[in-house]
């Protein structure tokens, strides 16, 4: 269909209006949807950062293979990859409020005061734009460094 078509008939014009605000509501729900299943798929691979993670009792024997679990959870993030789907790395970087989520304080000696010490849940990217940011753990500044 032309423009110069759609100019000369109004009727056709509407109808193609129409249809474009249509496309843009499914997409935009479309969206929605694919963000609420990537967010409960980031549940499962939160599941698995903790079974993956040090145990909570040093003696407890794991019952399933921490080897088969790893190639469990890098087949699921390869998947999450696959949509779109990005991990944050920020381990040791300088904290920043509109972008990480802080949960803890630890003492400064894990780090340099106001840097990224450790990562409680990890931080996710989709199509480049943040989808969930990270739950960090913080080294906060000494007696002496607030004081000044």
């Amino acid at each position: 269909m032309s423009q110069q078509s759609l100019a000369r008939d109004p009727g056709r014009l509407l109808a193609a209006l129409d249809f474009a605000s249509e496309l843009r509501e499914l997409e935009a729900a479309h969206e929605r949807e694919l963000s609420a299943l990537l967010l409960a798929l980031l549940e499962v691979m939160d599941s698995f950062d903790r079974l993956l993670g040090p145990p909570a009792e040093p003696a407890a024997k794991p019952r399933i293979e921490p080897a088969t679990l790893a190639r469990i959870a890098a087949q699921l993030e390869g998947a999450l990859a696959g949509a779109g789907l990005e991990s944050l790395a920020c381990q040791g970087l300088p904290v920043d409020p509109h972008q990480h989520e802080i949960v803890d304080l630890a003492p400064a000696v894990a780090g340099a005061p106001e840097t990224i010490v450790s990562v409680v849940r990890r931080g996710w990217l989709w199509r480049g734009k943040p989808l969930r940011r990270p739950r960090v753990v913080v080294a906060a500044k000494t007696a002496e460094e607030s004081s000044e």
